[in-house]
């Protein structure tokens, strides 16, 4: 199997805490690309959000929403870690007013990552737009 489109009805009941989805069966168990959709989509796709971690998995992902929908405006979001927002926050950081100067450097060493990661790839071309956000 090369891909496999699967729908989802969205309900979730109290067998699946324990069980799981069937959805999260089907993940487990195979190797192939899964599409999920609870919705019926009547024409093609034109923008699509692309979360990246800058992983193989994430390259993965891009190369196949690009394949998928060659046309469509891709969205690339990268939430920073965590980590990131709580040396943000820090005391130490505030007290010295270095927070926020700190957060801006965060933020455009993400941004550039992410630029990186998507433009030394096959998919300069593509039309893209960046969003970057630090902590969950």
């Amino acid at each position: 199997m090369d891909l496999i489109f699967l729908g989802a009805h969205g309900r979730f009941t109290f067998r699946d805490w324990f069980v799981g989805t069937t959805a999260e069966q089907i993940i487990k168990k195979t190797q192939c690309p899964i599409f999920i959709t609870k919705n019926t989509k009547k024409s093609s796709y034109k923008k699509i959000l692309l979360p990246i971690d800058f992983s193989n998995a994430s390259k993965s992902a891009i190369d196949f929403a690009c394949h998928f929908s060659p046309n469509a405006h891709f969205y690339v979001l990268n939430v920073g870690d965590p980590a990131y927002d709580e040396l943000v926050k820090s005391e130490y950081l505030h007290t010295y007013g270095k927070g926020q100067k700190l957060k801006k450097v965060i933020m455009v060493l993400l941004m550039n990552k992410a630029k990186h990661f998507i433009f030394n790839s096959v998919y300069r071309k593509r039309n893209f737009s960046f969003q970057i956000k630090i902590g969950y």
